[in-house]
């Protein structure tokens, strides 16, 4: 009922068996070499003895980014790193998940980690524009799978479990409005992969796209 309980002290004065999750994100932006920003998250931390419910192998996401980094003229340059570990946003708990009907409530995917850099070019005006290459390793590893048993804890790959599927992506990818009430949003590019769908050995090269309209209406409603 108390939305500023600290569930730390909560378990400590009840002597209550628990563990803990933490998450932050700080960021810091200079008026000549960019911003720069990092995201983390961690569970499944154990706290002091606990013996019932603090089995389940830990784990972990974080990003590092950097954006807005001056290059040539008016382009900029942008990178960044994420990992994400094979349990992450995993419990054995269904109500615990960070997911409603398989649906994620932070990324979109577990175990994996991927690199990505490019430039933002400022060549049509009102179009952002981004050229970017990346690389990513995606494990096996899913949230909407089944945890885990207990006695299958201990040889739990950490990150990228199983034949790991490894893509090298160039892409563009870009927005423009359409009228005012419309945006354009777009991204493509040329996928180079290795163990495609984690079936050994299977090299793949294709174009893979998306695009989508977004519809922001200026309806106006006033309370006054």
């Amino acid at each position: 009922m108390n939305p500023l309980n600290v569930y730390a002290l909560s378990w400590r004065n009840e002597k209550t068996d628990g563990n803990l999750s933490f998450g932050g994100d700080v960021a810091w932006r200079s008026h000549a070499i960019g911003t720069y920003s990092a995201q983390l998250l961690i569970d499944d931390i154990q706290i002091d003895r606990c013996d019932t419910v603090c089995h389940e192998p830990s784990s972990y996401g974080f990003t590092l980014s950097a954006d807005g980094i001056p290059a040539v003229g008016d382009q900029k340059i942008f990178a960044s790193y994420t990992r994400v570990s094979n349990l992450a946003y995993h419990t054995p708990t269904l109500g615990e998940r960070y997911a409603i009907y398989n649906v994620g409530l932070g990324r979109g995917w577990s175990d994996y980690d991927e690199v990505r850099a490019g430039l933002d070019l400022a060549v049509i005006p009102r179009t952002p524009l981004k050229l970017y290459a990346a690389y990513r390793r995606q494990g096996e590893g899913d949230y909407r799978l089944p945890y885990p048993d207990k006695a299958d804890y201990g040889t739990t790959p950490g990150i990228l479990s199983g034949t790991v599927w490894k893509t090298a992506r160039v892409g563009l990818s870009g927005a423009v409005m359409i009228g005012r009430d419309f945006q354009l949003v777009g991204d493509g590019g040329i996928n180079r992969s290795v163990n495609r769908f984690h079936v050994q050995e299977l090299r793949d090269t294709n174009f893979e796209g998306r695009a989508r309209i977004i519809w922001v209406p200026r309806w106006l409603i006033r309370f006054d």
